[in-house]
């Protein structure tokens, strides 16, 4: 049983990462990491968060199935429904709790960022998987919540920015913490204009 539940974990790990090999190991990445690593960078809010899951490897994962508005598009292509772009972006789910012997745990997805209806997120995605699975990349180090402060907006991810400058010149920003989204949607292009110039 114990054997079964490790191989289960192994497998919810590598669906939901499997084009971005840097997220399984949570290497520290700064925006120029995220940038290269994303297939999508969007600004969105949720619109919907469906509970799901699909079969991979001969087992059922559970999913979560977000529907996003997208209210910024800086990298990738995107649905559109109505004139208006939408992301449909489907995430590992948390596992029920599971019974060993006489115990019960809950496996769940290290670092697997949670998002709310009606939130607003930067989100910088990996690259689908055969099974249509996709993540931030880096899981928390690729989801910002964007909320209002003092008439502007701030971003922030679940690591407090921490090691998101890192190596590169960023005038009048701190090295960690909370930064003001238009400065850091500025740093994105110029960040997606550096990979440009440098080529594949």
């Amino acid at each position: 049983m114990i054997r079964r539940l490790t191989a289960m974990v192994a497998l919810l790990l590598a669906a939901a990462v499997a084009s971005s090999v840097p997220a399984t190991t949570m290497l520290q990445l700064n925006l120029d990491g995220l940038v290269v690593r994303a297939e999508r960078i969007y600004r969105g809010t949720i619109v919907k968060i469906e509970p799901g899951s699909k079969q991979i490897g001969g087992g059922e994962i559970p999913t979560l199935t977000y529907t996003i508005r997208v209210d910024e598009a800086f990298k990738g292509s995107f649905e559109v429904r109505k004139g208006q772009q939408m992301e449909i972006l489907t995430t590992l789910g948390k596992q029920p709790p599971v019974t060993v012997g006489e115990s019960r745990r809950l496996v769940s997805l290290l670092g697997m960022p949670q998002m709310e209806v009606g939130g607003t997120y930067l989100l910088f995605a990996t690259k689908r998987s055969a099974a249509g699975l996709s993540a931030p990349v880096g899981l928390g180090q690729g989801c910002f919540r964007v909320l209002p402060k003092n008439g502007g907006e701030i971003a922030e991810n679940e690591f407090a920015n921490t090691g998101l400058f890192r190596g590169l010149e960023v005038a009048g920003l701190e090295a960690e913490g909370p930064v003001p989204y238009h400065r850091l949607a500025s740093e994105i292009r110029r960040s997606l204009e550096r990979i440009r110039e440098v080529g594949p």
